[in-house]
């Protein structure tokens, strides 16, 4: 099953690409398919509860946008509020190398169609930042909803 789920990530990586028109999508598709492993266990950790250590996966910008205390502190009743996932579809995984206000890295959007207890029209886009060390690292977390 996870096998057939990476096919299926990295032919729809492949597919973005040549629609958007990049160079270097052999690259671009195992970068989406590696950001997309690591978002798919970042946000189980949000999932339980784990906000701290989802904080400590986060990257580098991340942390200076946010302290971990301030991040606990406002996603606990955010995600609290919203109730246990019933449900995560993930929509699409786009690969750039230029995000308005941030410096120019790679980075991949990842949008999830997600359900919730409490609300089942929801939207996660995480952005993800390859790091130095060659490490995928969460960049931001943003929910979206809509109805």
């Amino acid at each position: 099953m996870l096998k057939r789920r990476a096919v299926s990530i990295t032919l729809a990586a492949l597919l973005i690409c040549e629609f958007a028109g990049c160079s270097g999508c052999n690259s671009h598709a195992e970068d989406i398919d590696q950001a997309t492993k690591m978002t798919d266990a970042w946000v189980k950790l949000i999932d339980q509860g784990n906000y701290s250590d989802a904080y400590d996966q986060t990257g580098d910008q991340f942390k200076k946008m946010v302290g971990k205390d301030a991040w606990v502190k406002q996603i606990t009743p955010y995600r609290g509020a919203l109730g246990p996932v019933n449900s995560r579809t993930l929509e699409k995984a786009t690969y750039t190398d230029n995000i308005p206000g941030q410096p120019p890295s790679q980075y991949v959007i990842i949008t999830y169609a997600t359900s919730f207890k409490l609300k089942s029209d929801a939207h996660e886009e995480i952005t993800t930042q390859k790091e130095g060390d060659g490490v995928w690292r969460s960049l931001g977390y943003y929910i979206r909803f809509t109805k």
